[in-house]
């Protein structure tokens, strides 16, 4: 029972990182050209701004 209860930990850190590389895998193929680069990152940016934003109005 606790050999099982104690994979959990590796599974929740397998799972978070094929996410994390899922997510990221796209991007890095957006980033070989400049054109979409400078868009991709001007992107990334205005999306920061706007959560961070967001969320300032949110807590007050």
């Amino acid at each position: 029972f606790w050999s099982n209860v104690g994979r959990y930990g590796s599974y929740f850190f397998s799972v978070l990182l094929g996410t994390a590389y899922t997510a990221v895998k796209p991007i890095g193929g957006l980033l070989r050209k400049p054109v979409s680069a400078v868009l991709t990152i001007a992107a990334l940016i205005g999306l920061y701004v706007f959560v961070s934003s967001t969320v300032t109005a949110m807590l007050g």
